[in-house]
């Protein structure tokens, strides 16, 4: 980011330049017949990226990269593992402000909880445990 603000510095009105080994200068354009358009769009279905984000999954299968796809069920139970995870931030957050309660105890609690919540989280995306 420092080399990004060096940049602004001499640069009044516009976008800055990004430094040398963050610009990306090299690219490929290969033309597709209809039917592998149409297989590619597919295989990002799939893998549940958007039509607008095929050329990101393009260069992530190029590039040897994961893709993971996350079937609309899971994405719901992620959904409501982030508010209960948010809810137990909350309440961790006014039991750690002081109070008549063994925090240690309460503490490993929340441990065990929050390790147990990742661990589903992990299972719903596909991601090994």
């Amino acid at each position: 980011m420092d080399a990004i603000q060096n940049t602004n510095k001499k640069r009044r009105f516009g976008r800055a330049k990004l430094p040398a080994e963050l610009r990306r200068g090299w690219q490929f354009k290969p033309g597709y017949t209809q039917d592998e358009y149409q297989r590619l769009q597919k295989r990002a279905e799939q893998a549940g990226m958007p039509a607008e984000r095929l050329s990101e999954f393009i260069k992530k299968c190029s590039l040897g990269q994961s893709i993971f796809a996350t079937p609309a069920i899971n994405r719901e139970a992620l959904v409501e593992l982030n508010r209960i995870g948010n809810n137990i931030n909350q309440i961790a957050r006014v039991l750690n402000g002081g109070g008549a309660v063994d925090t240690d105890q309460v503490h490993d609690a929340f441990t065990k909880l929050t390790q147990k919540i990742n661990q589903i989280g992990r299972q719903l995306t596909g991601v090994a445990t």
